[in-house]
C-alpha cells in the first residue's frame, strides 16, 4: 500500500462523522477499498488529501471554448489559495 494512499483512508477514518454520510454503501467497506494502490479517487478522496497535506488542491480540465483549462474544483480552503497543488 502507498503511504499516501493509507493517509487519505485514515483521514476518512479520523473524520468518519462529517464523512460517513457521503459514501455509498457500508463505510467501513470503502476504507478498505480506497487503502487499495489501484482504486480510483474522486472528489472526497481529493478533500481528505488536502487535510492530510494540509494545502488546498485545485482541479482543472481542458475547456477548448475557454481555450484552455480552468478550474472546475477547490478542496482545502481553509489552508489559504497560495500554491495550491493543480490536478
Amino acid at each position: 500500500m502507498c503511504a499516501s494512499t493509507k493517509k487519505v483512508a485514515d483521514e476518512f477514518v479520523k473524520r468518519r462523522k462529517e464523512t460517513e454520510w457521503f459514501v455509498e454503501g457500508d463505510f467501513d467497506s470503502y476504507v478498505s477499498e480506497i487503502r487499495k494502490t489501484h482504486v480510483w479517487g474522486g472528489e472526497t478522496e481529493l478533500l481528505m488529501a488536502s487535510h492530510v497535506l494540509k494545502m488546498p488542491i485545485s482541479v482543472y480540465m481542458d475547456d477548448k471554448d475557454a481555450g484552455g483549462l480552468i478550474c472546475i474544483a477547490e478542496y482545502g480552503h481553509e489552508y489559504g489559495k497560495e500554491n495550491p497543488i493543480k490536478v
